[in-house]
């Protein structure tokens, strides 16, 4: 009976280990059935039948690694073209995941004459430590290996450790069995000094991990503002070309006007079209069309605002940048400017300075303006307020550093200053 039970045990240990390997290595989805699961189970089974019938139990134990690890390892990649590390990983992290089973089944070894009981323990706790695992580590664990190739190596750090440890002094040796105090000591220590690096190596690549997906979040948004801001500068371009095409209409107005050889009305009206041509057309303040558009935008938002905006820009008609990086650097340090000055007090001292030039191989941008209250910082940026992070200077410093370049922001006595100074490879006058 013992016999029977300790049969049923190890079957119980051997599905548990394959079902665990299965869900973690994603290969779940890609069995279609429970046959699927079986097929797999009865062939590694067969194979272990077949080695015990040919070598023996001890031989065939010392084979197991490569009788169902490797060989379930090979079947998930092959056939069902699972991830080469992430399954390697899920197969030592399933192996780790059947002891805690073990662990509760080995109390019924506490009873005199009764070892009977750990087969029987066994398999409700594996049953049950299933369902755990399904339930709220899964998932978890699969999203863990599946993030990068160094995460995934960190994860199977200490699972590996064991594995090793396991098999070179219980099954290969009788090292841990025998007392020897070189085995006894070696593994607590190594788990636990693996674990620690584990945790120190894998918070360290979550930072990074964190710190690039903002940093690509934030720049994606800024981008897609600016592509909306340069949409909305076009459309009205779009309304000063249709101005220009409406021009015979106002030549006939003139016209009827001369016909009654009324001058008083000519010069009206002529200055109405005048009035309305400079307000529609962007104000040329370098060869680059792009920049004209924007710092034509922003000179109206400034007037509006209160604000002056007084402007230098030399820069030729082509710069080795696309139009929403240029329309984030520029809308993003013009708005804050802008914003800053106008709640100056004095009237007089609202103003924003913008020089643009090519110095060298280098774009420089510069934008100065006074500001009132405090400047807070955060990571080198700064914020209006505390509670702020500074989206748009974050985009400025994203945008910048992609094209090795640095961005340089100061405030002190009231004045603050920007300064961005990019690589432009693509110059042409």
């Amino acid at each position: 009976m013992f016999l029977i039970f300790s049969l049923i045990q190890y079957v119980a240990a051997f599905v548990l280990g394959v079902l665990v390997t299965v869900m973690l290595s994603c290969a779940g989805g890609k069995i279609r059935s429970a046959g699927g699961m079986v097929l797999i189970c009865v062939v590694l089974l067969c194979v272990q039948l077949v080695s015990f019938w040919v070598f023996g139990l001890s031989v065939t134990k010392k084979l197991y690694p490569v009788l169902v690890h490797i060989s379930l390892w090979g079947l998930l990649v092959v056939l069902l073209k699972t991830p080469k590390l992430q399954t390697a990983v899920s197969v030592l992290v399933a192996y780790l995941c059947c002891q805690p089973p073990r662990w509760v089944a080995s109390l019924g070894l506490l009873i005199p004459e009764n070892h009977w009981l750990y087969p029987v323990l066994y398999l409700p706790v594996a049953g049950l430590f299933l369902l755990f695992l399904r339930r709220y580590l899964v998932v978890p664990i699969r999203r863990l290996l599946g993030q990068s190739r160094k995460n995934c190596l960190l994860m199977g750090l200490v699972p590996a450790l064991y594995y090793v440890f396991d098999y070179v002094t219980t099954v290969y040796t009788s090292l841990l069995t025998s007392g020897n105090m070189a085995a006894v000591q070696f593994m607590p220590s190594v788990a636990s000094m693996a674990y620690l690096a584990f945790v120190i190596l894998y918070h360290i690549e979550q930072e990074k991990q964190t710190a690039l997906s903002r940093e690509r979040d934030l720049l994606e948004t800024q981008l897609n503002q600016s592509k909306i801001t340069f949409a909305a500068m076009q459309q009205s371009q779009e309304k000063t070309r249709q101005y220009r095409h409406d021009m015979r209409h106002h030549f006939a107005m003139l016209q009827a006007f001369a016909a009654e050889n009324n001058l008083e009305k000519i010069q009206q009206y002529l200055n109405t079209v005048q009035q309305d041509i400079e307000a529609l057309l962007p104000m040329r303040f370098c060869g680059n069309d792009v920049v004209n558009l924007l710092l034509s935008y922003y000179t109206s938002v400034a007037r509006t605002k209160g604000v002056e905006l007084v402007i230098t820009a030399v820069l030729p008609a082509e710069l080795s940048y696309s139009d929403t990086e240029l329309c984030s650097l520029l809308s993003n340090g013009l708005e804050n400017a802008i914003d800053a000055a106008s709640r100056v007090d004095e009237a007089k001292e609202r103003c924003v300075t913008v020089r643009m030039g090519i110095h060298g191989e280098n774009l420089l941008i510069q934008i100065e303006n006074p500001f009132a209250g405090e400047i807070f910082w955060q990571d080198g940026l700064p914020c209006a307020h505390q509670e702020e992070h500074g989206l748009g200077t974050q985009s400025i410093r994203s945008v910048v550093r992609s094209h090795g370049g640095e961005a340089i922001f100061r405030g002190e006595n009231g004045f603050f200053q920007l300064r961005m100074l990019l690589p432009n490879s693509g110059m042409h006058g």
